[in-house]
């Protein structure tokens, strides 16, 4: 396990907005699919339609489990973030204490 993790924070939010973007475009895609298949509702029937129809419950199966992973992935970047920021805010709070501990009141000058 390594002893020092550098975070950029800068870099996470980069990231959490490119998983914003990719859950943005697939909703839209997803939206775009519901619809193709309202039209061809109306087109298909029988066996046809039944074959059809199993096959996209399993793709929504899978497109409910990218929404969901893309969220998580949102999520915890975002948590990360904020820990991070709680941490160096500790961080420094402790170092400042330290350098004001070390001064001598006799060296007002």
């Amino acid at each position: 396990m390594a002893d020092h993790i550098i975070v950029d924070t800068a870099d996470l939010q980069q990231c959490i907005n490119q998983y914003r973007g990719a859950l943005s475009t697939l909703k839209d895609s997803y939206a775009a699919f519901t619809k193709s298949l309202e039209a061809l509702r109306s087109d298909w029937t029988g066996k046809a339609f039944v074959i059809m129809a199993g096959k996209v419950a399993a793709m929504g199966v899978n497109i409910a489990r990218s929404f969901n992973n893309l969220e998580d992935a949102v999520t915890e970047l975002s948590e990360m973030i904020e820990l991070t920021g709680e941490t160096e805010n500790s961080i420094k709070g402790v170092i400042a204490n330290q350098e004001v501990g070390t001064q001598s009141p006799f060296n007002a000058g």
